[in-house]
């Protein structure tokens, strides 16, 4: 029976490496629970927003960390972070799943979408390469 076992999960390899949305990935659903954790009572109005991983090419790319102050070197500014960046809670143009919170529910939530990485949620402390001061 084991070798039966064995060979049903090896036949099923070369489908995950595919389509990999077949694998249940943990971390995926850890960061959904997360943000739904973190937004509060502004979870509802975020739908199928989930919180970007560091770990996420495009995050990678512009070196996103949940907290500004492990940043470094590369952001002079002490209040440079997402909260005060111009694309916070901003939507990219079609995307249909992102709504942009009320102030009300934007003060109770500390994540929020951002229009770099559509249908992701970052968090408030946070801080990427594309970082804007608010006008």
């Amino acid at each position: 029976m084991k070798r039966r076992q064995t060979l049903k999960v090896l036949s099923t390899l070369p489908l995950l490496a595919v389509f990999p949305a077949f694998a249940a990935d943990p971390v995926k659903k850890e960061a959904k629970k997360n943000a739904k954790k973190a937004a509060g009572g502004a979870s509802k109005k975020l739908g199928k927003l989930t919180l970007i991983d560091e770990k996420d090419t495009l995050a990678s790319a512009m070196q996103y960390k949940h907290d500004a102050s492990k940043v470094g070197p590369m952001r002079s500014d002490k209040k440079a972070n997402c909260a005060n960046c111009a694309k916070y809670n901003v939507c990219m143009d079609g995307d249909a799943d992102c709504k942009p919170l009320s102030k009300a529910d934007l003060k109770k939530s500390d994540v929020a979408p951002c229009q770099i990485f559509k249908g992701k949620l970052v968090k408030a402390e946070g801080w990427c390469l594309s970082w804007q001061k608010k006008a």
